[in-house]
């Protein structure tokens, strides 16, 4: 069983890499269009130099119970607060943090969590 993708985009660079996957057969769908998930991995943006946006955190208000892991982007030039925001959801959700990526992201990126997604085994979601 593989994990459903939800994203929030802005810019259009987390959106780009999460269609990838809807190309390689995930259920990937933006955070606006979803009604109840299932299991799910979340794609987000880092706004304002570390902070989740306001989106991210409403939607993860209605529906973390399902959330299995996360994937922050960002811009290196924050230094420490490079995707920052995957490091406030793992925290606060208390699930993984996959990966951070910078700006649309590399083909490596792509590929080491799509495999890693494909064996993708949801935790139970009892908080």
């Amino acid at each position: 069983m593989s994990v459903a993708i939800f994203y929030y985009s802005l810019t259009g660079n987390t959106k780009a890499f999460a269609e990838r996957f809807a190309e390689d057969g995930f259920n990937s769908a933006p955070i606006d269009s979803v009604i109840v998930p299932e299991p799910f991995v979340l794609l987000t943006p880092t706004y304002n130099f570390g902070k989740v946006p306001e989106e991210v955190s409403d939607f993860l208000t209605d529906f973390s119970e399902e959330l299995q892991g996360v994937i922050a982007f960002g811009n290196r030039n924050w230094g420490e607060k490079f995707a920052n925001a995957g490091d406030i959801i793992a925290k606060e959700y208390n699930v993984p943090l996959l990966r951070k990526i910078e700006l649309r992201g590399t083909e490596k990126d792509y590929e080491v969590i799509k495999e890693e997604l494909i064996s993708w085994q949801p935790r139970n979601t009892s908080r």
